[in-house]
């Protein structure tokens, strides 16, 4: 009963491990897409669009399936904030 018992146990623990993995990657891809967005904000503000255009390229290379157009993404938030 406790050999069943320890192995459900680490059954659990293995799938915690995979879950809590998942989220870390989940939390460093929102990070670096947060840094990312206020890099091209403070570029739209100095009018520099090429750099604006190089930080989504490079987004989209990095993160393609992950990636949602940034563009749109942004022009919401604009029409939000007015």
């Amino acid at each position: 009963e406790l050999a069943e018992v320890r192995e459900k146990a680490k059954g659990l623990k293995m799938q915690w491990d995979k879950e809590k993995a998942s989220v870390g990657h989940v939390r460093r891809i929102r990070e670096e897409l947060e840094a990312s967005r206020l890099e091209m904000e403070k570029a739209e503000r100095a009018y520099d669009l090429n750099k604006v255009a190089e930080a989504i390229r490079e987004l989209q290379s990095r993160h393609p399936d992950k990636v949602v157009n940034l563009r749109k993404l942004n022009a919401d938030r604009r029409a939000r904030t007015g």
